[in-house]
């Protein structure tokens, strides 16, 4: 877009040059795009950096397992009502020497949030969890705490997750892509999401 000095005139497009055969406009649009891809990839770095501090700051709202030495660390957010996250648990039980941290959140209404609100509220967070949400185990409604629940909420919605399982590495790179395999799972914690998608996109099987 051009605009005369005294904002009288605009004229939107390109500039030709007809001897040349060249538009003089194509040079300024590349510059641009390469300027936004440039903008976009330090904001996407700089969002990665804020998870991931974040992730560590408020694991203790998190329900925590830790499996063999627990040396790779995957956050999970999960509802409790929803189905693709159970398929993704018995994912998990594949692995080993990991820590996963589940960060409840209710998008699928008042179960969900009443399973949530008994399991962080409960002495055992991990084993109540896995009895409500994988046992008919009735909520104990007496167990009742300041969840933090809400405050999952709000920091998911910080970031944008809309839909569950979602999951996080530690470094805060995210894979929001649906249920992935325990195979697919260890791809992504040691190379990122974009092997994962590689790697899911053959078909790679869970051992």
């Amino acid at each position: 877009v051009y605009v005369t000095e005294d904002l009288k005139y605009i004229f939107s497009g390109h500039i030709l040059d007809t001897e040349k055969k060249t538009s003089i406009t194509e040079p300024a649009i590349k510059l641009l795009q390469e300027r936004d891809v440039e903008r976009q990839a330090k904001a996407a770095v700089a969002m990665r950096d804020s998870i991931k501090t974040m992730l560590v700051a408020n694991q203790d709202n998190f329900i925590k397992e830790v499996k063999g030495t627990g040396k790779d660390i995957l956050y999970m957010v999960t509802d409790a009502e929803c189905g693709f996250c159970k398929a993704m648990d018995k994912n998990l039980e594949q692995l080993t020497d990991i820590t996963i941290y589940r960060i409840p959140v209710a998008f699928l209404g008042p179960k969900s949030e009443q399973i949530a609100n008994a399991a962080l509220c409960a002495k055992d967070r991990l084993e109540t969890w896995k009895n409500l949400t994988t046992k008919k185990v009735s909520i104990d409604k007496d167990a009742a705490c300041a969840s933090p629940l809400e405050a999952n909420g709000a920091l998911m919605a910080s970031w944008k997750v809309r839909s569950t399982p979602t999951l996080f590495r530690a470094d805060g790179e995210r894979w929001s892509e649906g249920l992935i395999s325990a195979e697919i799972t260890k791809i992504f914690l040691a190379q990122g999401a974009y092997a994962a998608a590689q790697a899911k996109g053959k078909n790679v099987p869970s051992k």
